[in-house]
Order: C-alpha cells, then sequence, then structure tokens
C-alpha cells in the first residue's frame, strides 16, 4: 500500500486549469443554471492535496495505533469520530492568515483593523485546555469543536465531500485489513500544509478476505 503526494499545494496543471472537471465542473454547470455564472478562473474545486495528506495521515496514525484500529473494525459508528480524531491530531492545514475587520484584543493584545493576523489550526488543536493529553490518538475523543476545516463563513467548502471520501475509504479498509505496519514514510516539506510526500505500508489482510 502506497500513498504518493505529488504537485505543488494550489496548483493546477495546464490540463485542469484548461479542462476542469468531475466537483468543479459540477459547481460551475450548477452555477449556470441559477443564473450565477462564474469565470473560468473564478470555478471553486476541493483541493486535492488537503484531502490526500489526510487520508495519508489517518493511515499512518491507526498504523501506529492499532488498538485504536481495532476499536474501529469492531464499531464501524466511530468512523466519524476517527476522521475527526485525525484531523486533530495531524491538521493538513496547520496554519491560515486573515485580515482584521475591525479592532480586536486577545489576551490583552490590542490588533488594529486591517492587521494581518496567523490562526494557528494546528496549535489549537492541540490546545491541552480543550483536550487533555492532546498528542494521544484516540477516536472515542469525538472531538467535533476541532478547527481543521476552519470555523464560520470561512469552513472549508469541500468539507462533506473530504468526510465521505475518507468515510468510505475506512469502511472498505475496515472490511478487508486487520494490520497496517509502515515500511517507509517522509515527511512533506511545505510551508502551507502538514502531512507526509511519501507513505508505504504493509498490510495484514482479515482471514479469509483474500
Amino acid at each position: 500500500m502506497r500513498s504518493r503526494h505529488r504537485g505543488a499545494p494550489g496548483a493546477a496543471s495546464p490540463d485542469r486549469r484548461d479542462h476542469p472537471r468531475d466537483c468543479g465542473t459540477t459547481a460551475r454547470q450548477a452555477a449556470d443554471k441559477s443564473g450565477q455564472r462564474t469565470s473560468r478562473g473564478n470555478d471553486v474545486t476541493p483541493s486535492l492535496d488537503t484531502t490526500i495528506l489526510a487520508i495519508t495521515n489517518v493511515v499512518a496514525l491507526f498504523a501506529e495505533n492499532l488498538d485504536q484500529w481495532d476499536l474501529l473494525r469492531a464499531d464501524r459508528s466511530l468512523i466519524p469520530h476517527a476522521i475527526n480524531e485525525s484531523l486533530r491530531v495531524e491538521c493538513p492545514v496547520p496554519q491560515f492568515s486573515r485580515v482584521l475587520t475591525e479592532d480586536h484584543e486577545i489576551d490583552g493584545v490590542p490588533s488594529a483593523v486591517g492587521s494581518r493576523v496567523a490562526l494557528l489550526y494546528g496549535s489549537a488543536n492541540r490546545d491541552e485546555r480543550q483536550y487533555p493529553d492532546p498528542a494521544r490518538f484516540d477516536i472515542t475523543r469525538r472531538p467535533s469543536d476541532h478547527l481543521a476545516f476552519g470555523r464560520g463563513e470561512h469552513v472549508c467548502p469541500g468539507i462533506h465531500l473530504a468526510r465521505l471520501e475518507i468515510g468510505v475509504l475506512l469502511e472498505r479498509l475496515a472490511d478487508h485489513v486487520a494490520r497496517f505496519e509502515i515500511q517507509e514514510s517522509r515527511p512533506l516539506l511545505n510551508k502551507g500544509l502538514r502531512g507526509l510526500e511519501y507513505l508505504e505500508a504493509a498490510i495484514q489482510p482479515v482471514t479469509g478476505t483474500g
């Protein structure tokens, strides 16, 4: 089982720019039908990079925490919570920049309107005041308040698609895989994303599934 992350985050290949497809095409067609046409350069498409990283991260986390994989295989209702917990522990987008639209103060530190601030999602998701033993991967934790997808009007537009993709994958893996064992991995060196550039894992199949 191998996963390899390729391409620069946020960059679209010439083929994708000239021939948009899948969710981007569907979104544009829906907008056209509603009378709200979009230009080619403003199409909203889900980010492949973050979903690929999230999937790789969750496989690596289960390989390192086999007791948690046993829990998930025994109780599939834990899949949504496993997705949330993996995103909390290993947030694909650990930080993001925003511009203040009004004066604001945090812990006695004032910031004027127009100031650029860094939102440290990865740090917030491991805040020990909110999550006891925050470095521990625990799929019974149910951290639905994590910030990996952002919050409010800036929430990730692909949140439901990402959850669906990861959930279906975990369901199928739970049917056929008893154990993961990491053979090789390399971290992704990137200023904006966090995860693995390469992950190779050996699997122990469930008896009778091949």
